[in-house]
This record gives structure tokens, C-alpha cells and sequence, in this order.
């Protein structure tokens, strides 16, 4: 790691909705990190499995315990409860519930990553070419922004808020999962560096970041909200 990351879960790279529950998941530092929060009457195979298909989770856990109950059934039988201030690392399979009536909410360092994803991420590298979308970008903390429009075309990402920097276009790749794109995108500027997209598209909606970067150096990091157009 070369330069130091901050990332807010109040704005997350990726949200994932479950019946009684919410995965939010942030990137940072090469890794993925989730917070959950599952409502009261949340049970992992009554919520997730119908997503997951497998006989109980998979997915291994790494987990600090912010609040609520949660109670864990392993496949070998073992059973015991997990409570606010502890911490916890679960092997793949096993089952989980909520107990009482609090929401029980987590951080987990590992294994968020497929929690509660039916489909398997597929490269496609073209697969937002020919969509457009209106919006803004923004500074963290700020209401009022750029209004810039976001253009995806022949494996090519480019800002029109950006044009006026002499950033033009630059290539992007994209991961797909379901009904949500995920893509990164990369436009250059000879005077002001490089620009490093991130993002999520999920319906008409695109939520993602910019990075600017010169000489190596990460000078900072926006917003991008928008909607499709047309």
C-alpha cells in the first residue's frame, strides 16, 4: 500500500438488499470489506439461500459484532451466540439467525464478497457500450456539483465534464452480476493527470467515484451520482 485510503459506509461502492437485511460493501487497500445488518426474524437460510442455492453459507467470515445477537449453527452442530464487542471467524458452512428483537449488525473483513450474490460476476468487457447517463460529480461533504454526462461507447468511457480539462476518452472494463455492472475506466489529461473511474450501474442508476492522480500521487476524490438517459 502506498498511499493512505478513507471510505465512508455511508456511501458504498456496492449495497446488496435481502429480505430483512443489507450488505453494504466498501473497497479499500486491495480488499472488500461488508457491513450487514440483519433485521429482527433475519435467518441466513430462509433469506440468502434462495439466492446463495447451497445447503447453508459458504462464505467464510471474519467479523467484528457492532450490535444485536446474532446466533450461528455450525454444520458440524456446534451453536453459540456472537454479541456486541466480540469478534468472530466462521468457516464456510453454517447457518445464522437473529436473535431477539435488535438488529444485529457486523463488520466483516473476509467473506462479503459472495454473500447473498446468486450470479457469478462475468467479464464483459463492452457491456455498458451505447448507454448514457445525466448527473453530477461532486466533493465529498458538498450538495452542488458538476453537471456532467457520462457516455459508455465502444469499450470507450468518457465525462463531458472533464472535456473542458482536455481528459477526452479513455477505455473501461466491466464485471457482470445479475442486474448490476460494476466497471472501472481510466481518461488522461496532459496537463492534469489521470482520472481513475469507479462504478456501479444497477437499473438507470449509476453511482460511482473519480480519483485524480498525477505523478503518482492521489490528490483526491468526487462523487459521481447519476441517472440513464432516454
Amino acid at each position: 500500500m502506498k498511499q493512505a485510503e478513507r471510505k465512508d459506509f455511508g456511501r458504498p461502492d456496492e449495497i446488496r438488499e435481502f429480505p430483512r437485511g443489507r450488505l453494504e460493501l466498501i473497497k479499500i487497500g486491495g480488499a472488500t470489506v461488508g457491513r450487514a445488518v440483519f433485521e429482527p426474524g433475519w435467518k441466513w437460510s430462509s433469506s440468502v439461500q434462495p439466492v446463495a442455492k447451497t445447503r447453508s453459507c459458504e462464505a467464510p467470515h471474519f467479523q467484528y459484532h457492532v450490535a444485536g445477537v446474532l446466533r450461528v449453527l455450525m454444520d458440524d452442530g456446534s451453536e453459540f451466540d456472537c454479541r456486541p464487542g466480540e469478534v468472530s471467524l466462521l468457516p464456510a458452512g453454517h447457518d445464522a439467525w437473529v436473535v431477539g428483537d435488535e438488529a444485529a449488525v457486523v463488520v466483516d473483513f473476509q467473506g462479503m464478497v459472495d454473500f447473498a450474490h446468486g450470479h457469478p460476476a462475468e467479464r464483459k468487457a463492452n457491456a455498458l457500450d451505447g448507454r448514457h447517463f445525466a448527473g453530477i460529480v461532486l466533493e465529498r461533504g458538498k450538495t452542488a456539483g458538476d453537471a456532467d454526462t457520462i457516455i459508455f461507447n465502444n469499450g470507450r468511457f468518457r465525462s463531458t465534464a472533464c472535456d473542458r480539462y482536455d481528459y477526452g476518452d479513455g477505455p473501461y472494463t466491466a464485471s457482470v452480476a445479475g442486474d448490476r455492472v460494476s466497471f472501472e475506466a481510466q481518461t488522461q489529461s496532459a496537463k492534469y493527470g489521470q482520472l481513475l473511474w469507479r462504478g456501479v450501474v444497477q437499473g438507470k442508476r449509476l453511482d460511482g467515484t473519480l480519483t485524480m492522480v498525477r505523478d503518482g500521487k492521489t490528490l483526491g476524490e468526487k462523487w459521481v451520482l447519476a441517472g440513464e438517459k432516454g
